[in-house]
């Protein structure tokens, strides 16, 4: 058993070699891989859906579109400071994403229909979340990269500081959505 478990470990090591002697210099692997996979399957299903190069009649245009997003993709995990940008920023951005999702969840089991579609709640709140959501995101990536925080004089914020009024802010809009007077 053990002998499998070494081969096992052998190959991955192998593996994981070969995947960093294919990194760019400079960029560490554990960042480049991820970003690169990233960038990659976003540009190409950006391609496919917006058909930038309209329809193409000879030749195949996902070949095109791959092409393109692997160069696309390549270039930008290529850059150290956007990959350590997007792994920082990669995260918080599925965080907010469920937030976002459990809100929508539960507004629409609060709306009151019967067929339980969430008509009832207003579409603006959804865009409030997600520009909340998208600033809390681009914000507390740079703060994070950066090294800095939210100060003003003695006044200093730290980033846990500024999640906690963030929640505390989001629990209490909902509350305050939730019990409002009708009238």
């Amino acid at each position: 058993m053990e002998e499998v478990v070494q081969v096992i470990e052998g190959i991955f090591t192998a593996i994981w070699q070969g995947f960093a002697s294919l990194t760019p210099a400079g960029v560490s692997p554990e960042y480049f891989w991820p970003t690169f996979i990233l960038v990659f399957a976003m540009v190409y299903t950006i391609l496919e859906k917006v058909k930038v190069f309209g329809d193409i009649q000879h030749g195949n245009k996902r070949g095109i579109y791959l092409i393109v997003a692997l160069v696309f993709a390549y270039f930008t995990a290529s850059s150290a400071f956007a990959t350590l940008i997007i792994a920082k920023m990669t995260p918080q951005l599925g965080m907010v994403l469920v937030a976002i999702l459990v809100f929508l969840i539960i507004f629409t089991f609060l709306s009151g229909g019967d067929d339980m579609t969430g008509e009832k709640y207003p579409k603006w709140l959804l865009w409030v979340m997600v520009l909340i959501g998208v600033a809390w995101v681009f914000g507390s990536t740079f703060f994070e990269v950066t090294g800095t925080s939210f100060s003003t004089g003695s006044f200093a914020l730290s980033q846990a500081d500024m999640g906690i009024i963030f929640a505390l802010g989001i629990f209490g809009f909902v509350l305050w959505f939730l019990f409002k007077d009708k009238n």
